[in-house]
Formats: structure tokens, C-alpha cells, sequence
């Protein structure tokens, strides 16, 4: 990384995955970084498998069916193959790291979903609409909306109304049980989906996944849900 920084390259740094009892300081890690020439940090926190896959013991002798006793005990909950942390054990973390890579002069990225909001810039976590030629990343998506909102406390879905997305429909790339353009009317465009998540509650996309989201039960113009955002920090 120094290296390359001393050629003029942009270089970004990933933590990931953070695993708490084997991490090093969170400050140790962001000043050397930072000193390295890093212009910004994505931190993730361990995703556990679900399946063991006979995983070997890491460097510091902990094994991978170790940390996943670690993560049910502490109330992971399953994404997907994947056990994650509540947001609330990951919050105090995140809110640290991102202090931290502010007070050393870069920018942050939330990499755990639940937080991508916190994100630094509009592409995601990976900071990577700041680089020349890259400003133009796709904006049609529900973590941008929530971003958006954040600001004010108020989410909706009219956040990204302008931001372009294709128009055809992408359900023949989609398995058959994500697939909505055989529904009614419905085309199945990448704005169709965005939308479908952004009414069903109980979709991962879902705003209210977002840590400190909830549904305010009420409607905008257009007949979509209001989410609000309640302040973290």
C-alpha cells in the first residue's frame, strides 16, 4: 500500500472480516493505514458459514466452529448461508471505526449491510465513486434511499425516483422464485423489483433491515411506505 501511495495510486483498505477477539486496535490498525497512504477504510464484520467445511483453526488457534458457538451465544441470526451479528453488537465498532478514519484524514465504508448508510459517499462501502470515472455509479437502489434519508430521519422511496435504471425487465437472469413479471401487470424491470422489496417488510432489502429503521405506517403520493430513521449516534 505505501508503496503504490508513493506512486500516486489511490489505495483503499478492507477490513474483513473483523472479528472482535482477534482483531488488533481499532486506532493500532487506522494510524498504520493511514500512514500507508490509504485514503479509505471499508470495515465488515465475520459473516460465520453455515457450514463448517472443515474450516481450519486460524493463526491465534480459534476455530471456525468456535466462532460460530461465539455467534449463537451472542444471538447471531442467519442471512442467507451466513450467521451475522445483531446491529446492535456492531454498532459501538462502527461508530469507532468511522470516527477514527475521520480523525485520520479519510474517508469510511460500512460494509455490513445493516449500517451501509454510515458510508462515506454513494457507492455503497467501497468508495470507489471517488475515483475519476467512477462518479456515475448505479443510484437506483434501497441503500441509497435510506442514505438519503437519514439526513432528515425521513425515508422514501421517491429519495432515488430520478436516478436512472435500465428499463427492460431482468427476470429471465433471476431464479424462479425471485422472479415478479409473471405477476399481474407487473414487468419485472429493476425498478419493479425495488419496489416490491421496498413494500414487503419481510424481504432483505427491506428498509426496516436498516439498523435503526421502522415502518411509520404511513404512505407517500405514490402510495409506498414512509420509513423513518432513528439517530444512532
Amino acid at each position: 500500500m505505501e508503496q503504490l501511495a508513493n506512486m500516486g495510486v489511490r489505495v483503499s483498505a478492507r477490513w474483513q472480516p473483523f472479528i472482535e477477539t482477534l482483531a488488533e486496535h481499532p486506532e493500532l490498525y487506522v494510524r498504520r493505514i493511514a500512514d500507508a497512504g490509504a485514503f479509505h477504510l471499508s470495515l465488515e464484520h465475520l459473516k460465520v458459514p453455515l457450514e463448517d467445511r472443515g474450516w481450519a483453526s486460524t493463526r491465534a488457534g480459534i476455530s471456525m466452529p468456535a466462532l460460530k458457538r461465539q455467534y449463537q451465544e451472542r444471538g447471531a441470526w442467519r442471512d442467507g448461508r451466513e450467521y451475522v451479528l445483531p446491529s446492535v453488537q456492531k454498532q459501538s465498532t462502527i461508530l469507532q471505526l468511522r470516527a477514527l478514519t475521520h480523525r485520520y484524514k479519510m474517508t469510511f465504508g460500512a460494509a455490513d449491510n445493516d449500517f451501509q448508510f454510515l458510508s462515506d459517499g454513494e457507492a455503497c462501502c467501497s468508495g470507489v465513486d471517488q475515483f475519476a470515472g467512477f462518479e456515475r455509479v448505479f443510484k437506483h437502489q434501497i441503500a441509497l434511499a435510506v442514505k438519503r434519508g437519514a439526513r432528515n430521519g425521513v425515508i422514501k422511496l421517491g429519495n432515488i425516483d430520478k436516478e436512472w435504471c435500465p428499463d427492460s425487465s431482468i427476470d429471465r437472469y433471476l431464479n424462479s422464485r425471485s422472479r415478479i413479471g409473471s405477476r399481474g401487470a407487473i414487468e419485472g424491470t429493476i425498478r419493479n423489483h425495488v419496489a416490491a422489496r421496498w413494500e414487503n417488510i419481510g424481504s432483505s432489502g427491506n428498509p426496516s433491515r436498516y439498523f435503526g429503521v421502522t415502518d411509520t405506517g404511513r404512505r407517500d403520493r405514490s402510495a409506498n411506505r414512509i420509513f423513518r430513521m432513528d439517530p444512532i449516534c
